[in-house]
Order: C-alpha cells, then sequence, then structure tokens
C-alpha cells in the first residue's frame, strides 16, 4: 500500500489535475488509487510524526494499521 500526497503550499495554485494525479501513480507501479479532497482537511502522519499537520480539526479520519503499529485491543474485537 502506499500513500501520495500532493501538497500544495502557494496560495491560489489549483494543484494537479485528476490526468496529472494519474501520471504521478504510474511510475510507482500503482494500478487502483482513491483521490481524497484536499484543502485545509488533509494531513498526514506517520511513525507517529505530523507530517502535514491539519489546517482546521478533522471530524474523520483514515487510519492504517500494521504489525509495527497494531491496533487497539478494543478495535481488534470488533
Amino acid at each position: 500500500m502506499s500513500f501520495v500526497i500532493c501538497h500544495w503550499v502557494q496560495e491560489f495554485d489549483s494543484g494537479l489535475t485528476l490526468q496529472q494525479e494519474a501520471q504521478a501513480m504510474k511510475p510507482i507501479d500503482c494500478h487502483e488509487a482513491m483521490n481524497l479532497d484536499g484543502g485545509a482537511s488533509k494531513a498526514f502522519a506517520a511513525n507517529s510524526k505530523i507530517l502535514v499537520p491539519a489546517g482546521r480539526l478533522l471530524t474523520n479520519v483514515i487510519v492504517v494499521y500494521d504489525a509495527k503499529n497494531p491496533a487497539a485491543a478494543a478495535l481488534q474485537q470488533l
């Protein structure tokens, strides 16, 4: 599983088009992808470090657990 963040910090920049995002995924051999909303609602953390901070409070998140960072026991029982 790979995560790619197209993080634009310039004001008034429209960022990448979906076509440009698709072209960026090809070199990493990605054949299926999901495009999520950006703007102030984007954030990214890995290995207990915030790499891209959110620009506002977030009400929903996508969390990926692995062997090194397992889910809490209560979540594993669901």
